[in-house]
């Protein structure tokens, strides 16, 4: 007789037959397993006109029974450094989790800053904000703090990096050894099929530091890239977040997210797109996010094409395999399966 298959055994094997899943995504399948994670991240929920989504990605992440949090790292990105370190340590706080290690990056990109985004950092501060100032954070510990807990670990991290790529580069830059250690570095970013969010070419995280993520995407480690188009099939309405309330932590979300929901509506988008949700989620439940392996590179050259994401999929027009892929890349997505995750891992527990 063939020797018995476990139900796991053969749940791992139908996502691999049908989403072509790699190596790293299926030993996500050992239900029952927890996951350490650190996430690098640029919230802005805190920042009224900011966008919020980032700190579902943080209350996924500890809400999710599968997902041990090993640290929270801020990046400079969709609002100044100082202010996402405070939104960060606010949502912790609220959710009584100021246990979980918290530190923030450098305030600038790895070269210097460019006239149009000292104009967009410049426009963030001049929002108002319900999260409260914090102490400066210590100059360039998340780095440190990704290659202290990645090489410290007795268990294998992902990392998740949903903002621009500044501190993950610089951590491999620091610690290369990371790179062999790490289990996978899960990113959202780039675009490979609609244009960019920021100029036509570019999308946000990849415009605000390309040789950061031309740093990530030569490093040599399992990369899933979650991309904008695929991001974009999947948001949160504001009838979603309406029978919330009763709790701190619940009027603080839905008071953030009512005027990005606004703003969002009047530029004729109906709902928040869970750009960095979605990818968190991606790490719990691969299932939601089909992939396919490709070769990404990052156009750092500067002109209307810099920050640009090339991907070059696993075979040529004629079906040929190509000689070398650096990435799993988003092809598509179960936008109700998520939703469904979202609001029994996130929306219920506010």
């Amino acid at each position: 007789m063939p020797a018995a298959v476990s139900m796991d055994a053969l749940e791992a094997t139908t996502c691999a037959l049908r989403f072509n899943t790699c190596r790293q995504c299926l030993s996500l399948h050992r239900r029952g397993e927890n996951m350490r994670v650190v996430l690098d991240t640029d919230p802005a929920m805190g920042v009224l006109g900011g966008d919020p989504e980032d700190a579902f990605a943080i209350l996924m992440a500890l809400e999710h029974p599968d997902v041990d949090l090993a640290a929270v790292t801020v990046v400079n990105g969709n609002v100044p450094l100082d202010l996402g370190y405070a939104n960060a340590r606010h949502l912790l706080r609220l959710h009584g989790s100021e246990h979980v290690p918290l530190a923030a990056g450098p305030a600038a990109p790895l070269l210097p800053y460019r006239t149009d985004q000292l104009a967009w950092q410049a426009a963030k501060r001049e929002l108002p904000r319900l999260a409260p100032a914090a102490e400066p954070p210590a100059p360039s510990s998340a780095p440190e703090l990704i290659a202290r807990t990645v090489l410290g670990s007795p268990e294998p991290v992902t990392l998740v990096a949903i903002g621009p790529l500044t501190n993950v580069a610089l951590a491999v830059q620091l610690e290369p050894s990371i790179a062999q250690a790490v289990d996978r570095v899960v990113v959202m970013g780039g675009t490979g099929r609609e244009p960019g969010n920021v100029t036509p070419a570019a999308e946000f995280n990849f415009w605000c530091d390309p040789e950061a993520a031309a740093v990530v995407f030569a490093a040599g480690w399992p990369i899933t890239l979650v991309t904008l188009e695929v991001c974009h099939q999947v948001r949160l309405t504001g009838d979603r977040l309406a029978g919330l309330g009763g709790s701190p932590l619940a009027d603080y979300v839905t008071a953030s997210c009512a005027p990005w929901l606004d703003a969002l509506e009047r530029g004729g988008e109906a709902g928040i797109p869970m750009f960095d949700t979605l990818t968190l989620a991606s790490v719990v439940a691969p299932e939601l996010v089909k992939t396919r392996p490709a070769w990404v590179e990052i156009d750092t050259t500067t002109g209307p094409s810099q920050g640009a994401s090339a991907i070059r999929w696993d075979t040529d027009v004629l079906g040929r395999p190509l000689p070398a892929t650096n990435a799993e890349v988003s092809v598509g997505v179960d936008a109700d399966g998520f939703l469904e995750l979202f609001t029994e891992h996130v929306l219920n527990h506010l």
